[in-house]
C-alpha cells in the first residue's frame, strides 16, 4: 500500500477505468436481502419467496422503505415490481407534500409527478441545469407557495 500526500486542491488524474455493473445490482439481493428486512423491522412471515423475486437492490430499498415497521406476508408479487415499488413512492411522497402544503381534501392531483416531469424536461435538452432553471421551472407550476419556505420565492 503506499500512501502520499496531497496537496489541497492539486488536480489527480486517474486513467480511464471502465467497470459495468450488471443489471441486477453489484450485490445480489438475496446477500442483503435479511439485513435490509432487520433494519426497516420489515415482517416478511409468509413472503419469504421476496429474496428471490426482488430482482435489484433498489427494488429491495423501496419495499423497505414503504413497508418499514409493516408485516408483508400477505404481499402480491404483482405489488413488488419495481413500477409498482415506485408508483407507491410516488403516491406516498405525493401525500407527504399535500399534508406539508396544507390541501384540506384529497384532490387526486400527482403534484410530485409533475414536478418531476417538469425538472426532467430541462434535462432533456441539457446535460446540467442551474438552481435559478429549475426555480423558474417549478414557479411556472405554481408550487412554491404551498411550501411556505422561506429563500423559495
Amino acid at each position: 500500500m503506499i500512501a502520499s500526500i496531497i496537496p489541497l486542491g492539486s488536480a489527480i488524474f486517474f486513467p480511464a477505468i471502465s467497470y459495468a455493473v450488471p443489471d441486477d445490482g453489484d450485490v445480489p439481493v438475496k446477500k442483503i436481502y435479511d439485513d435490509y428486512i432487520k433494519h426497516y423491522k420489515v415482517d416478511d412471515n409468509g413472503a419469504k419467496w421476496l429474496r428471490y423475486a426482488i430482482s435489484t437492490p433498489y427494488a429491495l430499498k423501496l419495499l423497505c422503505e414503504l413497508y418499514e415497521g409493516k408485516n408483508i406476508g400477505q404481499i402480491g408479487k404483482s405489488n413488488v415490481t419495481v413500477t409498482n415499488l415506485l408508483r407507491k413512492k410516488f403516491d406516498k411522497l405525493n401525500q407527504e407534500f399535500k399534508i406539508q402544503a396544507g390541501f384540506d381534501e384529497d384532490t387526486g392531483d400527482q403534484i410530485v409527478k409533475v414536478v418531476l416531469l417538469k425538472i426532467n424536461e430541462i434535462f432533456e435538452n441539457q446535460n446540467e441545469a442551474t438552481r435559478a432553471q429549475v426555480k423558474a421551472a417549478l414557479r411556472k407550476l405554481d408550487v412554491y407557495h404551498y411550501l411556505k419556505e422561506p429563500g423559495l420565492d
